[in-house]
């Protein structure tokens, strides 16, 4: 987790001002990136790093509103 934590905050320091990683519309960054973080959140057993991103509301909502967008 400790390895982890400097990309999830770079991430969410990114997004702190955006709707997506570069602006108001999503582009592959955030296909690539929200897919990865879906993962992790999305593990059939609670882990610390699922729990990390899914208690992250920022992050999460990012998922979410990629997810919408991208469908």
């Amino acid at each position: 987790m400790h390895r982890l934590e400097p990309d999830l905050q770079a991430i969410a320091n990114q997004l702190s001002d955006r709707k997506f990683l570069f602006g108001d519309h999503p582009c592959a960054a955030d296909a690539s990136v929200a897919s990865f973080l879906a993962t992790m959140r999305a593990t059939p057993v609670k882990t610390d790093l699922s729990q990390r991103i899914a208690s992250d509301q920022l992050l999460s909502d990012y998922v979410d509103r990629v997810d919408v967008a991208l469908g």
